[in-house]
């Protein structure tokens, strides 16, 4: 009886330590996911620049700022970039 009772805190112990490391992971995964889309709207705006006359500098922070923010980050870079 012992035996098993050990053997469920040990599995119980395992999960929580599985659990705790892959939160960061998942966290990263989320950020490098959106950062990548962020990308591939600055270079749908980029595409478009000739037309419209805008243009929006792709760097790391403004595919960070598309990709955390989503679409209201693109809308807040083209915002700014008409301001200033």
């Amino acid at each position: 009886m012992q035996t098993v009772i050990f053997a469920a805190i040990l599995a119980l112990g395992a999960l929580a330590v599985l659990w705790l490391i892959a939160a960061p992971i998942r966290l990263i995964w989320k950020l490098l996911l959106n950062g990548f889309l962020g990308l591939l709207c600055l270079l749908f705006v980029d595409l478009l620049c000739a037309f419209t006359g805008v243009w929006l500098h792709i760097n790391p922070v403004s595919v960070l700022t598309v990709g955390i923010l989503g679409l209201p980050g693109l809308a807040l870079l083209l915002a700014l970039e008409l301001l200033f």
